[in-house]
């Protein structure tokens, strides 16, 4: 009875969150990858969530249900369309991109420089690794929207 009433309760996390309820279906069109990858298609984004990171997109729904449609979008289409110069920047530790990301992405406590800082740490790492010479655009691009927006 215990176990049943904890699911329940996970459950009732999942469909509402903070004082805004949400429905799955709207986490799916609005959240993670999906939601970078299609940006003006909730249908597009829903189906590409549901079949490649339904956890992803679930996980920034519940977390960051503010960022969803407005700010974390955003950020999603500039990385998607500015990669290439945003790993530029990246590498120089400025730029305009990243003056972008930092004010629509950054906490409130945090300054521009503290930002650029920690995501350009995080990418180095990722460029590093052995398998980065293998990953396609894609793969590139949303891995730098997660370090991004975490």
């Amino acid at each position: 009875m215990k176990k049943c009433a904890i699911a329940m309760a996970l459950v009732g996390l999942l469909v509402t969150t903070g004082a805004e309820a949400r429905s799955l279906g709207e986490i799916f069109q609005e959240c993670g990858p999906g939601a970078m990858l299609f940006p003006t298609d909730p249908t597009g984004a829903l189906i590409s969530n549901l079949l490649f990171s339904p956890g992803s997109a679930t996980t920034s729904g519940i977390t960051t249900p503010s960022l969803c449609k407005e700010a974390d979008a955003t950020a999603a289409i500039i990385i998607r369309d500015s990669y290439e110069q945003i790993e530029v920047e990246l590498a120089a530790g400025e730029g305009a991109y990243l003056s972008l990301l930092a004010g629509l992405l950054k906490g409130v406590e945090q300054t521009e420089q503290e930002f650029v800082a920690i995501l350009r740490g995080e990418f180095t790492e990722y460029v590093s690794e052995l398998a980065f010479a293998e990953k396609n655009r894609s793969e590139k691009v949303e891995a730098l929207y997660y370090m991004a927006i975490n």
